[in-house]
């Protein structure tokens, strides 16, 4: 009896379309060949090793990242990211003004172009470090990467919610 039960709900689920899939988009096959160039930075004053430590971290994400493989020069998604902000303002102070805790805030702009298909996310990540309990600034620079790459993905993942790239609007004339 169990059997016959477990037939038919699998023949049941198999011709309702139902499929097992990790991916977001809800299509099952390939995963998408991703393009990842290196972060451009604009922030001031410039500092390149952000830019390039987020590249990287970015890189390594998405190599771990089931919905995507890592493509060199053509691919299915193709993006351009930008590190438009990033802040180190100290959130606790001891009693000497040293800092004790300091919260990193970084932000990016994300542009995804599938097959000709251009859209823009803007996305933010937030970590912090304790160099008073002696956490060295780069592991909070490492987990703030981390979580700034995870969102950058998941932005790529789920299209359906980005707006599309604005383009400028040309004015119609006026008919007299």
């Amino acid at each position: 009896m169990k059997r016959i039960v477990l037939f038919l709900v699998l023949c049941c689920a198999t011709g309702c379309g139902y499929t097992m899939s990790s991916r977001s988009d809800g299509s099952s096959g390939a995963p998408a060949r991703l393009v990842i160039s290196t972060v451009e930075s604009r922030i001031t004053p410039p500092r390149p090793e952000l830019s390039y430590d987020l590249t990287r971290r970015l890189k390594e994400e998405a190599a771990i990242d089931a919905r995507f493989v890592l493509s060199g020069a053509a691919g299915d998604v193709v993006t351009q990211i930008a590190l438009t902000r990033y802040r180190e303002p100290t959130v606790v102070s001891d009693f000497n003004n040293d800092p004790t805790e300091v919260t990193l805030m970084a932000e990016a702009t994300v542009r995804i172009n599938v097959h000709g298909e251009v859209r823009v996310a803007e996305v933010a990540a937030v970590g912090s470090f304790a160099p008073g309990l002696g956490e060295p600034a780069a592991v909070g620079r490492e987990r703030l990467w981390r979580d700034l790459a995870r969102n950058i993905l998941d932005a790529i993942a789920d299209r359906d919610w980005l707006a599309p790239e604005p383009t400028e609007a040309v004015p119609e004339p006026e008919k007299p």
